[in-house]
């Protein structure tokens, strides 16, 4: 839906290209964070400045959350439905 926002946006068509560019994939969540900072400080946006962001896309920040989560829970004798199409054996965790 916000892509097709896009072509329809003036003022904060920028912002609307960081967002959608952060959702596909397309920048990182630091790329991101300096997107809204640029915003900032040309006064097109009112906020603090952010330092920077994840390093790392949505999907790869997911899979990490994931993969993270996974751990715990095989340690605690749980589960993790997989984002990387892998079980918790695959990472040396015994459940």
């Amino acid at each position: 839906m916000a892509r097709n926002l896009v072509q329809h946006c003036t003022k904060k068509r920028e912002e609307l290209e960081a967002v959608v560019g952060y959702y596909s994939d397309v920048i990182t969540g630091d790329e991101f964070i300096n997107a809204m900072n640029s915003f900032v400080l040309r006064g097109e946006r009112t906020g603090k400045i952010r330092e920077g962001g994840p390093p790392f896309t949505l999907t790869e920040g997911r899979e990490l959350a994931c993969l993270a989560g996974r751990i715990t829970k095989a340690k605690e004798g749980g589960s993790c439905e997989s984002l990387l199409g892998q079980s918790s054996e695959d990472f040396g965790i015994r459940s």
